[in-house]
């Protein structure tokens, strides 16, 4: 009986040790007042040299810090004629014109030129009072106008030199203003106000231009003309 009673206490012990294991190996459930911190990285983009990239695990305000760039171009802040003398070896003008009515402006032509070469005196000087006139002066075998108009054309239609001269200019942004007067066959003093594109060639020179387009009286046309220029 006493045998029967201790193998029966024996054997409520061991279930008794074997249960309480069984609960430590069990998973104990978080406290539901702990905050968990996790460092989660979000895969983002970024302005990189001007080109959208993918940028994985990066961090959204690192990205922003340290990966984003801007693009950005300029024009010179100062004129590249300013102070010289300067031989026009290449102009080029071009036009052309609807031909649909009977005006004798509705008409297109073209011609590229080297005018220092056919005239020693075809140079255009900045500030140097090359010919002691008392103001910058230049001759040229094209019309430099500006017009949204009657169509801008060479003098007489042709490439015929003229002469004139700037009474002021100014730069700005790639742009070259210049106010200029001549004198007509016809003994009439005329001016106006021209406005020119400035594109430096790498190479000391630099070219003076001027893309336009128009529509007047059943006409409608485009023109281009440019200036080459070379330091004297």
């Amino acid at each position: 009986m006493k045998k029967y009673l201790l193998s029966l206490v024996t054997l409520l012990l061991v279930m008794t040790s074997c249960q309480k294991e069984d609960d430590l190996l069990q998973p104990i459930p978080p406290n539901p007042n702990t905050q968990i911190n996790t460092n989660i990285n979000v895969d983002t983009t970024a302005i990189v040299g001007g080109d959208t990239i993918l940028v994985q695990g990066i961090e959204e305000d690192l990205v922003a810090t340290d990966y984003v760039t801007s693009n950005t171009t300029t024009e010179p802040t100062t004129f590249i004629g300013e102070g010289k003398t300067w031989k026009i070896v290449e102009s080029g003008f071009e036009i052309n014109c609807s031909e649909l009515t009977s005006s004798h402006v509705d008409t297109s032509y073209s011609y590229v030129s080297n005018p220092y070469d056919i005239l020693s005196s075809s140079t255009i000087s900045f500030n140097d009072d090359y010919y002691g006139e008392g103001h910058d002066i230049f001759t040229v075998n094209i019309y430099p106008r500006n017009g949204t108009g009657s169509p801008v054309h060479a003098l007489d239609f042709a490439p015929n030199f003229m002469t004139m001269y700037v009474d002021n200019y100014t730069y700005n942004m790639g742009t070259l203003t210049m106010n200029l007067t001549t004198l007509t066959c016809s003994g009439v003093w005329i001016s106006w106000t021209v406005h020119m594109d400035i594109i430096e060639d790498g190479d000391g020179g630099f070219k003076l231009e001027i893309t336009q387009s128009g529509s007047h009286a059943g006409i409608s046309w485009d023109s281009h003309q440019y200036l080459l220029l070379e330091e004297i």
